[in-house]
């Protein structure tokens, strides 16, 4: 986890990671979405992680294997110590991730588009509006371009 938190602060910072982000934020803000900062930084990591997908298919297979192998109560047992209250759901959640492979849907648009919705509605905002799907296809070609720039953290 510790490796986690280290390795998105460093992307978080990185030139590619700031204007891939704030060019998705200015796609969704001519959507009238609310938040549009939030989904642009949201999409770019979804992106990323399809284009991932696309660039290494049967690394997807290894992954959902690997957290398919995880036993829910004992991750539950581990992280609970670093965390400052109890991990709600996480169980429940493995086990939805794992069978309806969410990250695999990153590479299309429409269901991307539904995984953003139910980011939105996680966190209680509002359903993104439907011409959102309209902008999905150039975020991803900008997402896309600069690949290999967002993997570079250094």
């Amino acid at each position: 986890m510790r490796q986690h938190l280290d390795d998105d602060e460093r992307f978080h910072k990185t030139e590619a990671f700031q204007r891939a982000e704030s060019e998705l934020a200015e796609l969704f803000r001519t959507t009238k979405t609310h938040r549009s900062w939030f989904f642009g930084h949201i999409c770019v990591e979804l992106l990323l992680d399809g284009w991932l997908c696309e660039q290494h298919p049967t690394l997807i297979d290894d992954y959902f294997a690997a957290l398919s192998a995880i036993d829910p109560a004992e991750l539950v047992a581990r992280v609970s110590p670093w965390l400052t209250r109890p991990p709600e759901r996480l169980d429940e959640f493995i086990g939805i991730f794992t069978e309806h492979k969410f990250v695999a849907g990153y590479t299309e648009d429409e269901p991307l588009l539904q995984r953003l919705q139910g980011v939105a509605r996680r966190v209680g905002l509002d359903p993104l509006p439907a011409n959102v799907l309209e902008i999905l296809p150039r975020a991803r070609e900008r997402v896309y371009e600069v690949a290999e720039a967002l993997l570079r953290t250094k």
